[in-house]
């Protein structure tokens, strides 16, 4: 559930994200940041803090000291230009490309709480192409669905990471903090989060698209259709593995309690999982887009 599956530029019928994206478009505008921060960072905590994660440099590091080991936190906001303007019939909502821009904090680990940052590799940024409707490369919906910033039909472009991929290695800094960020935005999409008006059941209540990536996680209830009642903006095929998480024989799973999207392990609720006594799950869909418990 979730994923959506190309050959070259042909789509199956997965809906794409352009009537979310135009909405958003239309609220914030072209200049104005979509989300208040991707990140991975627990609010109010100091760089390097809760939510951050520990990697060590390479040899060859320059900007922080060499095999050591620092406390990487990414902080990303989202822009979007619109590329093609609603043309009805055949785009009603215009197509949109987004910019994640931001940058990350290198903190020596053990740290004291308030320390200034050992390094902050700033200008940092994530691209990724709107959908190309007359072509039918449907870009900007392959991110959302597959879980990639790369492969066919999807165009991710990034710049300004050569600095920090020098002093923890490529991986290590895609792993930290570019695939993280990108993450958090395509499960925001796929989840309704960004400028959603629905109050989080965290305290103090905010409304969910006021709220950064990290709290977003913390409100599993409202991921999908009850972070916009009034609007389809969210993944339906997610949707309904997530409302039908119900439980079985007496074991009772929240809602997004198994995987509706790929990135769904950020809200830690993936309670299903095959053991030595679990070597299959069977979902059954009935008429209607309901599903048997699971």
């Amino acid at each position: 559930m979730g994923f959506l599956h190309t050959l070259g530029p042909q789509q199956n019928p997965y809906p794409t994200y352009n009537a979310y994206l135009q909405s958003l478009y239309g609220t914030y505008g072209a200049k104005s940041s979509v989300v208040t921060d991707l990140t991975n960072l627990a609010p109010g905590a100091s760089p390097g803090g809760a939510g951050s994660a520990g990697f060590k440099s390479t040899a060859g590091a320059t900007n922080v000291t060499a095999n050591t080991v620092y406390n990487l936190d990414y902080h990303f906001t989202a822009t979007l230009t619109q590329v093609t303007a609603p043309n009805p019939p055949t785009d009603p909502n215009g197509t949109y490309s987004v910019v994640l821009s931001g940058y990350v904090n290198a903190t020596l680990s053990g740290t004291v709480p308030g320390a200034i940052p050992s390094y902050q590799y700033t200008n940092l940024s994530i691209s990724i192409a709107a959908d190309d409707l007359v072509n039918q490369n449907l870009y900007m919906t392959n991110f959302i669905y597959l879980a990639a910033i790369a492969g066919a039909g999807i165009n991710v472009t990034t710049s300004g990471w050569d600095a920090i991929n020098a002093d923890f290695g490529a991986a290590n800094a895609s792993g930290a903090a570019l695939l993280k960020a990108a993450g958090d935005f395509a499960e925001g999409m796929t989840c309704g989060f960004l400028g959603s008006t629905v109050l989080s059941t965290t305290s103090p209540k905010v409304a969910l698209g006021a709220l950064s990536s990290y709290e977003w996680w913390q409100n599993p209830l409202l991921a999908y259709q009850p972070a916009q009642p009034t609007n389809p903006y969210y993944s339906a095929y997610g949707n309904v593995v997530s409302e039908n998480s119900g439980g079985l024989n007496g074991i009772n799973f929240s809602r997004g309690g198994v995987y509706g999207s790929p990135y769904d392990d950020r809200f830690g609720l993936n309670l299903i999982a095959p053991d030595q006594d679990t070597d299959e799950m069977l979902i059954t869909l009935y008429e209607g887009g309901t599903a048997s418990d699971l």
